[in-house]
Parts: C-alpha cells; sequence; structure tokens
C-alpha cells in the first residue's frame, strides 16, 4: 500500500545578499531571473556561493547578470 501526497509548497531559491542586490539593480536581469525554473536558480546560487573567493564570486554573479540581461 503507497500513500501519494501532493506537494504544493512553493519552490524558492534563497538568494545570497550580494546576488540580490545586483539583480535589485538590473531590472531585467530580475525578471529573467525571476522567470527561471527552481532547479536552475539553485543551480546558479549554488556556483556562486561555491566561489573560493570574493574576486571569483563577484565575476560569477557579474556574468549571470549579463546573460540574464
Amino acid at each position: 500500500d503507497i500513500d501519494i501526497t501532493l506537494d504544493t509548497a512553493p519552490r524558492e531559491v534563497e538568494e545570497p545578499g550580494d546576488l540580490k542586490a545586483a539583480l535589485d539593480d538590473r531590472a531585467s536581469a530580475r525578471r529573467a531571473f525571476d522567470a527561471l525554473p527552481f532547479g536552475l536558480k539553485a543551480k546558479h546560487v549554488r556556483d556562486i556561493e561555491a566561489a573560493r573567493t570574493a574576486e571569483v564570486r563577484a565575476r560569477r554573479i557579474g556574468k549571470l547578470i549579463e546573460a540574464l540581461a
């Protein structure tokens, strides 16, 4: 016997502060990021958080903003 429960909870990715600020500064990038599926948003956040240095992190955020804008 198997019970299946529908999971209707919203899927939200917690944005790091620097990514959030960069997205909020660029309305077109914010709209594009918000339109991405949950998994792709999560991937981008993981990539940014995995940066070993502040320079790499800033570069990854910059590239993402440019790609989304």
